[in-house]
């Protein structure tokens, strides 16, 4: 059974009534209840429902106002829950604070498979407390902390959770402060990691020195991405001459978007060109 009660302002005290009436349900698998101006105190009676569920799977709690004190709720009802694999959390107030309860939760946690803390004003700290928790979790498949404020040093945390993570294979960092020097780490983890077949980086500043260094892992070692997001990363004709020298020995990237970037005409040759030889 799926309710989806998304933008109906519910908000915490239509949260209580729910929660109340979902203990007693076994039914339930999905609940979506995006945008409803919940709070911490939302949050509280929602870890009740954590608890007590034994169906329950996929959880949506994106856009509402749910800060680091409510994640505390959330995160010690995630440490025993064995059948949520879906979490999404994009939107609220989480910060690094936030991040803290998130990591300790999964650190416990043996079934969570997918996790959304996309627009959480996350910062290198949180990035590291998250990839700290994921050295020991083994169940994490997708994570997105796109549009965040994740910069260079919280990417070289990123990075050396990929040289060892066996289970994560699509991974959302856009929209954050990655340059050039955290895509540099990045791309170095890529040559040894055999696991990751999705990678978003769109919207972060990475510029052709960051291109260069992917496309580098790209056409040495790495032969499991088939999807790249580099979408309005600052990158000219040279970047885009790196990219296509490494699609030409590349034999598992299927999908490439590079729209919002300055490639001109000549980045557009180098493309055609690449095409006639790559047949993924």
């Amino acid at each position: 059974m799926q309710l989806n009660l998304g933008s109906r302002q519910i908000k915490d005290n239509g949260v209580h009534h729910l929660a109340d009436a979902l203990q007693q349900n076994t039914t339930l698998t999905q609940l979506n209840l995006e945008q409803n101006g919940i709070t911490d105190k939302g949050a509280y009676y929602l870890a009740d429902v954590f608890r007590a569920k034994r169906k329950l799977t996929k959880l949506h709690l994106g856009a509402n106002e749910i800060t680091e004190r409510g994640m505390k709720y959330l995160a010690d009802a995630l440490r025993n829950n064995r059948t949520l694999i879906r979490l999404d959390l994009n939107s609220n107030q989480i910060a690094d604070k936030g991040m803290k309860h998130i990591a300790d939760g999964l650190r416990n946690n043996t079934k969570l498979i997918e996790l959304d803390l996309e627009s959480n004003k996350i910062s290198d700290k949180g990035a590291q407390r998250l990839t700290d928790a994921l050295r020991v979790n083994k169940t994490l498949t997708k994570l997105n902390i796109g549009s965040n404020k994740i910069a260079n040093k919280g990417m070289q945390h990123i990075a050396t959770l990929l040289r060892i993570n066996k289970t994560i294979t699509r991974l959302d960092l856009s929209g954050n402060q990655i340059t050039q020097n955290g895509i540099e780490q990045l791309a170095a983890a890529l040559h040894n990691n055999m696991n990751l077949t999705e990678l978003n980086l769109w919207c972060n500043p990475i510029m052709d020195e960051g291109v260069q260094y992917l496309a580098n892992a790209l056409a040495n070692n790495n032969r499991t991405i088939t999807k790249l997001g580099l979408e309005r990363s600052e990158i000219t004709e040279q970047g885009i001459k790196h990219l296509t020298l490494a699609l030409y020995s590349n034999t598992s990237l299927t999908q490439l978007s590079l729209w919002g970037n300055q490639i001109g005409d000549k980045g557009a040759q180098y493309l055609a060109e690449s095409l006639f030889v790559n047949k993924v």
